[in-house]
C-alpha cells in the first residue's frame, strides 16, 4: 500500500524531534524500508528512541555493497573505506608473486660480490698457447651465420612462456581473513573489488557470526580470535584484516548513544590504551600469516608510535598509511618472505 506524503511529513517531523540532524534523508530511508504506514511508523519510533538507522532497515551501504545487518551488530563505519581499499589492493591477483620478486631483488642487491681467492685464475686470463678465441679456421662457418631456415637465438615462438611468466591457472587465490568480522563488511566489500580471493571470517559474538553468514556463507567461524579459525589455515593468510575494537575503556562514555546502547561492547572496547585485542592479533599472526603475507588494522592517531612498536615486536615490517578526509588510519605488519 502506498504510504501517504502525510505519513511522510509525520515521521520527518518525529525523527527530527528526536535529533536526527538529517531528519528527511533518513525518513526517505525508512519509508522504502516499510510495506505500509503501520510498518512505517513502527520503524521511525525504533529510530527516534536511538536505533542505529542501519539496524532499524536492516542493512548498511558500504564501499559500494549493501551489507544485511542484524539488530546489535556492529554497523561498519565509513572511515574503514581505507581499510578496504588497502586490502584489496594487497590481495589483487599477483601482488604476493611481485611482492616475493621484489624482496628477491632487495635482498639480492643486499648481498656483497663473492670473494675470489688470490690464486684464482682472472676471468679475462688466457693460456699463453691457447687459441685466440677470435681465430677461427679458414673452412669454418663464421660465428655469426645462421642457415636461412634456422630460427634465430633471440627469437621467442609467439605462443612460448617465458621462463619468469606463470601461467594464470598456477597462480593460488589469495587467502584473505577477516578477524572481529563483525556483520563481514569488510570481507563482502573486498570480495566486490577481487571476486576470486578465497576468505574467511570470525568473530567471538555469535549474533554477529550469524550476520556474517547472512553476507559471506559458510566459512565464517565463532571463537576468539584466531582460535575460531581452521588450523588449515596457519601460515597461508595473504591478507589478515583485523579491525579489532580500539577505543580505551575510560572513553567508551564519550562515544554516541546509538553506539553504546544498540552495539556490542565487545566491538568497542579495546582496553586501558585501546590496544590490547590489537597487541594479541599482532602476537599470533607471525604463525598464521604467509611468508610474505600482511596484516591491517585501524587505529587511532594516538595510538601510532605503541601500535607499530608492537608489531616490529614480533619481527613484521611496519607500516602507516593515513587518509586525511576519511580521518583513518591503518597500521600495517608485513612478514618477511624468509
Amino acid at each position: 500500500m502506498p504510504i501517504s506524503a502525510e505519513a511522510v511529513s509525520s515521521a520527518t517531523v518525529s525523527l527530527r524531534a528526536a535529533g536526527c540532524v538529517f531528519a528527511e534523508d533518513e525518513a526517505a530511508v525508512l519509508v522504502a524500508a516499510a510495506a505500509d504506514a503501520a510498518a512505517l511508523r513502527a520503524l521511525v519510533a525504533r529510530r527516534a528512541a536511538g536505533e542505529p538507522l542501519e539496524q532499524v532497515v536492516g542493512h548498511a551501504d558500504f564501499c559500494g555493497v549493501r551489507v544485511r545487518l542484524r539488530p546489535g551488530v556492529f554497523v561498519p563505519r565509513v572511515r574503514s573505506d581505507l581499510l578496504v581499499r588497502l586490502a584489496a589492493r594487497q590481495a589483487a591477483p599477483g601482488r604476493h608473486r611481485g611482492e616475493q620478486r621484489r624482496q628477491a631483488a632487495r635482498r639480492t642487491s643486499a648481498t656483497p660480490p663473492s670473494a675470489t681467492p688470490a690464486n684464482a685464475t682472472p676471468p679475462s686470463a688466457t693460456p699463453a698457447n691457447a687459441t685466440p678465441p677470435s681465430a677461427t679456421p679458414a673452412n669454418a662457418t663464421p660465428p655469426s651465420a645462421t642457415p636461412a631456415n634456422a630460427t634465430p637465438p633471440s627469437a621467442t615462438p609467439a605462443n612460448a612462456t617465458s621462463p619468469s611468466a606463470t601461467p594464470a591457472g598456477d597462480e593460488r587465490p589469495v587467502v584473505v581473513v577477516d578477524l572481529c568480522c563483525g556483520s563481514g563488511a569488510l570481507a563482502l566489500a573486498l570480495l566486490r573489488q577481487v571476486p576470486t580471493a578465497e576468505v574467511h571470517a570470525a568473530d567471538v559474538d555469535p549474533v554477529a557470526v550469524a550476520c556474517a553468514r547472512d553476507n559471506l556463507g559458510d566459512r565464517v567461524y565463532q571463537g576468539d580470535l584466531f582460535d575460531a579459525l581452521p588450523a588449515t589455515l596457519r601460515g597461508r593468510i595473504d591478507v589478515l584484516i583485523a579491525n579489532v575494537p580500539y577505543v580505551a575503556t575510560d572513553h567508551l562514555p564519550l562515544l554516541p548513544a546509538e553506539a553504546r546502547l544498540h552495539e556490542p561492547r565487545t566491538a568497542l572496547d579495546g582496553g586501558g590504551d585501546g590496544l590490547d585485542v590489537f597487541r594479541a592479533v599482532v602476537a599470533g599472526a607471525p604463525r598464521w600469516l604467509a611468508p610474505g603475507g600482511v596484516l591491517l588494522s585501524e587505529i587511532t592517531a594516538a595510538q601510532v608510535a605503541a601500535a607499530t612498536a608492537a608489531v616490529r615486536s614480533v619481527g613484521l615490517q611496519s607500516t602507516v598509511t593515513e587518509d586525511e578526509d576519511l580521518d583513518a588510519r591503518v597500521v600495517q605488519g608485513r612478514r618477511a618472505l624468509r
